[in-house]
């Protein structure tokens, strides 16, 4: 019998920010603009037997601009063809979401406009990843967890944001996109975590080691609801997956965790 992987992904405005600059990429889902919230979530199983991509990406720019970057980003993820080997399918996404970023800030005359990306594509018996930028992916195996994903960033003051030296939207006369790749064994009982660093600045890697080892739905609510009580300084996107046999592959209790976060976060 084939692998099941079981996930759960939410997307949340944060308490700072007015607008959600991030999206994502989960099974062919993301989110358009009409679709935008406060707070967005899916959550579902899938079969292995057929490629399967999740991602998120974090827009910079300013406003609506670092919001159309990932939109961008997401939806060029979601219409790109997944019948190429792993790698060539995520170099593609790169590449043409890229030269549409680049387009749109071009016929907007913007200074910066852009996302950072971080995929995971399941195909082959194997989990391929890619990344630019500063959003994360860990790994979670043996109840350790580690980040897989490589941070493109420059040093920067105490105190102050480490700049971004990959992302999507950097014109290819400028700077040549280099993104991280790496390829795994798909193994039941790993667990993957892909998120923005709205997550990632409010929770120390120790707290979210954690939270993580708790059923998915759980952990996805102990997450958000950490990450918000420490300020929501930024917009918080995250999703779980679980690589798990088809006898163990339903998640009941995703949905129903991630309803009871409404009541905690008054949404």
């Amino acid at each position: 019998m084939g692998l099941q992987l079981s996930y759960v992904c939410v997307s949340h405005v944060g308490h700072r920010r007015r607008t959600n600059q991030d999206n994502f990429i989960c099974d062919g889902q993301f989110m358009r603009q009409d679709e935008k919230k406060s707070e967005v979530f899916h959550a579902g199983t899938v079969g292995l037997d057929r490629a399967v991509l999740f991602g998120v990406f974090d827009g910079m720019g300013g406003g609506e601009y670092g919001e159309e970057a990932s939109l961008l980003a997401a939806g060029r993820a979601a219409r790109t063809p997944m019948d190429q080997p792993p790698r060539k399918v995520l170099e593609e996404i790169c590449i043409q979401a890229n030269r549409e970023i680049c387009s749109f800030a071009a016929d907007h005359q913007l200074g910066t406009c852009g996302t950072t990306a971080a995929m995971l594509l399941f195909a082959q018996g194997q989990v391929t990843l890619c990344n630019l930028g500063d959003s994360r992916i860990f790994q979670i195996a043996n109840r350790q967890i580690r980040q897989i994903s490589q941070d493109h960033v420059t040093p920067a003051p105490f105190g102050h944001k480490p700049p971004l030296l990959q992302y999507l939207g950097i014109p290819p006369e400028e700077i040549h996109l280099c993104p991280t790749y790496g390829e795994w064994p798909c193994r039941a009982g790993d667990r993957y975590l892909i998120c923005s660093d709205g997550l990632t600045d409010m929770l120390s890697l120790e707290e979210i080691g954690k939270m993580v080892q708790e059923p998915p739905g759980k952990a996805v609510q102990k997450l958000l609801e950490q990450a918000l009580e420490r300020g929501g300084k930024d917009n918080i996107t995250m999703i779980l997956l679980k690589v798990c046999k088809p006898e163990r592959g339903l998640w009941k209790s995703a949905k129903r965790f991630l309803r009871r976060k409404r009541n905690v976060t008054g949404n």
